[in-house]
């Protein structure tokens, strides 16, 4: 017979639930709360990974039946897309938790656009950048196409090398393998000992700002692989507190790739590669924009039209390598111009077909690493010999072109106690290092007098008030009957040191017997 204790009723009779109870309460309460939860309560979450490579952007959301149905169109999104099968994938860096993350992550905290969202192309051309059929040649094209042609001087591919990647290609089975076996095309400068140009694969721009024109509602860019220098490759000049994350990709990490010239994409099998090239011209207009904005501040713009970024897409077969640069708009039908970032195709290869085709293709992908190398380099160099030349102290003097800065002094002035009234003002005939020369006041001046108010200069800061600027007076006839046209300068002047306006007005509103405070602009 059964018994209430095991779990069945008997006589047919349906078991009740207190619902005084208050655990029950309070587990129902749980479940609809998690079955209301809304998509802003997505919550950005760090992972760390096991090796060393930086902390990527997670999502920690709520385990409701409307976040699993989410996650299931995104995984079918992303095998449609041809990033790899929508089952089986539920390891950290899969297409589907990357597509989720890159969805929906954003510094702002506002929803944008994946790149393997059906209205990413249509977004990312009303930001301004173009697809290869509304994109210009850029001027030097005829220059970049005989650096990519020319003969290398390194040992060509072999017959086994060719061997190997047909058979690697032909059987693989999704988008990691083609990763894997079409990045041996390129060249490893970590071999020849370059060990401050380095190569990095699936890293998001964490640190990149949202905020520009061309990156409005799009997602966080995040390109399969990505050449560049190192953050620390830049010592002395601080490139990270002069630029911010338009050349230092990724936060918080000192050996971030930066100011890089040289990004790819690729696909798996049965992927589509005009969505590959939509997606590195994406990455590429970041690139572009970082570049120019470190050569703003060398004040030394690119020649117009010209391209010095670089990306390439591959499936594991067909090879392309694309040249990016920016340039003004020239609608008539706009009435301001606008900055267009465009794509013009260099080079295309066929790998698998026969040994010259892969060793052609080969040679276009080198040399054109090679060319993004160098112009990385070259930067550098500028940056470095412009901040010999050109120091400024980075805790007092923000960028203008870094988006969101905020001076350290700034932030350290909010806890620092205002300067005492030793500090601020100098007694008479002191002739200490810091003190100044005593100023008697115009005895010419009434002593109705109001207070002078401080002018700002074209710096936006405040100027120190002239000689002989009255910043408040006592009535010395109604205190002591003396005419100020003849009596001699009181002993209790006291001198201003040569301060910020503001703090000198917060200090003389608490002095006590003075008659007159003036502000000084003699020197030590």
């Amino acid at each position: 017979m059964n018994t209430p204790e095991s779990g069945t009723a008997t006589g047919g009779e349906v078991p009740t639930v207190n619902m005084a109870d208050p655990k029950v309460t309070s587990a129902a309460s749980k479940k609809r709360r998690a079955d209301e939860t809304s998509e802003a309560e997505i919550i950005p979450k760090k992972v760390k990974h096991q090796d060393d490579s930086p902390a990527e952007v997670s999502l920690l959301v709520p385990l409701t039946k409307h976040n699993l149905r989410r996650l299931d169109e995104m995984a079918r999104a992303a095998a449609a897309s041809g990033n790899g099968p929508a089952k089986g994938r539920s390891r950290h860096g899969s297409s589907a938790s990357r597509t989720l993350s890159a969805a929906t992550y954003s510094p702002n905290g506002t929803h944008s656009v994946s790149t393997t969202s059906a209205g990413f192309a249509a977004q990312a051309t009303a930001n301004g950048i173009l697809d290869q059929k509304d994109s210009r040649k850029p001027a030097n094209v005829d220059a970049l196409l005989e650096v990519i042609n020319r003969r290398r001087h390194s040992p060509p591919p072999d017959q086994a090398d060719y061997n190997r990647h047909v058979h690697a290609v032909a059987g693989a089975p999704n988008k990691a393998t083609i990763v894997y076996e079409t990045s041996k095309l390129l060249k490893d400068y970590q071999a020849d000992n370059d060990i401050g140009y380095r190569r990095v694969f699936d890293q998001a721009f964490t640190a990149y700002p949202h905020s520009l024109p061309f990156n409005q509602g799009l997602c966080t860019p995040w390109p399969d692989i990505i050449e560049g220098l190192r953050a620390d490759e830049f010592k002395p000049f601080p490139v990270n507190d002069i630029l911010g994350g338009t050349a230092v990709l990724v936060r918080n990490f000192k050996s971030s790739v930066t100011l890089p010239h040289f990004v790819g994409r690729f696909k798996g099998p049965g992927g589509n590669l005009h969505a590959a090239l939509t997606q590195a011209a994406f990455d590429a207009a970041h690139l572009v924009h970082g570049r120019n904005q470190a050569l703003e501040h060398l004040s030394n713009p690119d020649t117009p039209g010209h391209s010095t970024v670089f990306s390439f897409t591959s499936d594991g077969t067909a090879l392309n390598t694309y040249a990016h640069y920016a340039a003004e708009s020239k609608s008539e039908s706009e009435t301001l111009p606008r900055t267009e970032y465009h794509t013009h195709l260099l080079t295309t290869s066929n790998l698998t077909p026969s040994f010259d085709s892969f060793e052609q293709g080969r040679r276009h992908l080198r040399n054109l690493q090679d060319l993004a190398k160098s112009h990385s380099y070259a930067l550098k160099d500028q940056l470095l010999q412009h901040w010999k030349a050109n120091p400024i102290d980075i805790t007092t003097t923000p960028n203008p072109l870094q988006t969101n800065h905020v001076a350290p002094s700034s932030l350290q002035s909010l806890a620092t106690p205002p300067p005492s009234a030793r500090d601020l003002f100098a007694v008479p005939g002191d002739r200490s290092p810091r003190s100044v020369k005593p100023f008697f006041p115009d005895p010419n001046i009434s002593g109705d007098a109001k207070p002078a108010k401080p002018r700002l200069d074209s710096g936006g800061g405040i100027t120190l008030l002239k000689r002989s600027a009255l910043l408040k007076t006592h009535d010395a006839q109604s205190q002591t009957g003396r005419d100020n046209s003849t009596a001699p300068a009181p002993a209790s002047t006291r001198v201003v040191r040569r301060r910020p306006a503001v703090e000198c007005l917060r200090k003389v509103e608490n002095l006590k017997g003075v008659d007159v405070i003036t502000i000084s602009d003699d020197e030590d």
